[in-house]
């Protein structure tokens, strides 16, 4: 596995990514199912749950304890995740979540995400976690930063991130991928969190196949002229 990470600070301003799948032939999708879900007021006054196989939106608004109205806004679908709050401290939490359970076509997997995390980066939250429910062991999970002491004084005002991760699979296994995006605030103000997800499948590379074909004749002519 190799992993590719980057960081830079960005105004805090969130917007719906995309997922895209790159090579439709090499991910085979067996199940996909979209969740939002929220609460708004403090103490609570409303909340959200939606969850379905296609898009799904939830918001949901209520007074704070100042009396100012905070609102929580989630979507989740195809296009991408996003988690949006305003409102008094504590006034407002949402949450978008994406799963999908899937077979690779070859055995060389690749998945790309991306998006942003908004202003006071530590209460808001991008992750994924990717399964294989066959072999019932979790492959790999990833989480943005969010305590202050991992986090870069200048990613205060919100930040990018742009992460890449490879993978061996068995295209004969089950897969579960799972992306979740948060949004809160301690604070008076705004949260958010998006990201998207680009999963393909990819042939080995051929170059790699002739070096490993070259590398085991060698050892048999070895092997056969008793030098090894």
């Amino acid at each position: 596995m190799t992993q590719r990470v980057s960081f830079w600070a960005v105004l805090a301003v969130c917007a719906t990514a995309s997922l895209v799948d790159a090579d439709p032939t090499g991910i085979y999708v067996i199940e996909q199912v979209y969740t939002v879900w929220g609460n708004a007021g403090l103490p609570v006054a409303n909340t959200y749950y939606e969850s379905d196989s296609g898009p799904v939106t939830g918001s949901a608004s209520g007074l704070g304890v100042g009396g100012f109205l905070g609102t929580a806004t989630s979507t989740a679908g195809p296009d991408g995740l996003s988690a949006y709050r305003i409102g008094d401290a504590g006034s407002a939490d949402a949450y978008a979540q994406s799963e999908y359970r899937f077979t690779s076509g070859y055995s060389r997997l690749v998945l790309n995400l991306s998006g942003a995390i908004g202003e006071w980066a530590f209460e808001n939250l991008a992750a994924m976690t990717l399964t294989d429910e066959t072999a019932g062991v979790e492959v790999d999970r990833y989480a943005t930063p969010h305590l202050m002491s991992e986090l870069d004084p200048t990613t205060i005002g919100g930040f990018d991130f742009d992460v890449q991760f490879e993978y061996a699979v068995d295209p004969t296994h089950i897969y579960s991928l799972v992306g979740m995006v948060e949004a809160h605030r301690g604070e008076g103000g705004t949260g958010c969190a998006n990201m998207s997800m680009e999963l393909y499948s990819v042939v080995p590379a051929p170059s790699a196949v002739l070096l490993a074909g070259l590398g085991a004749a060698i050892v048999a002519r070895l092997r056969k002229r008793r030098t090894l």
